[in-house]
C-alpha cells in the first residue's frame, strides 16, 4: 500500500505590533497563490494565547518548539534576551526545526 506523505503546514507567527502589514502580507500570498504551494497558516499572538509583551528568548523558544516562522519588526536588538542575540546564541544547524525570523523594517529617509 503507497502512503503520500502530507507536507507540512508552514505557520507564520506575527509579532502583534505588525498584524496589520501581516495581514497584507497574507492577502498577497493567498491572492498570488504562493499558498497553493505548499499548505500555510498566518497566526496571531492572540489566536494562541501569547501575550504581548513576551519575553524575545522566550518567543523565539516557543517559535521554535512549535516550528514556526515569526515575522517581526519591534522585538528588542540589545541585551542577553534580544531576539538577534538569542538567535545568535540558539539557532545552530542542529536545531531542532527549520523555522526562523523574517525582520520588517520601516524605510527612513
Amino acid at each position: 500500500m503507497e502512503t503520500t506523505d502530507k507536507p507540512r503546514t508552514v505557520r507564520i507567527l506575527s509579532d502583534h505590533k505588525i498584524e496589520g502589514w501581516a495581514i497584507l502580507l497574507w492577502q498577497t500570498i493567498t491572492t498570488e497563490g504562493w499558498s497553493d504551494l505548499s499548505p500555510m497558516e498566518l497566526v496571531m499572538f492572540s489566536d494562541i494565547g501569547l501575550s504581548d509583551n513576551i519575553n524575545d528568548r522566550v518567543l523565539w523558544r516557543f517559535a521554535q518548539a512549535q516550528k514556526m516562522i515569526l515575522l517581526t519588526a519591534n522585538r528588542n536588538m540589545e541585551g542577553d534576551d534580544s531576539l538577534e542575540q538569542t538567535i545568535h546564541n540558539e539557532n545552530t544547524l542542529n536545531s531542532r526545526s527549520p523555522s526562523g525570523a523574517i525582520f520588517i523594517r520601516k524605510a527612513t529617509g
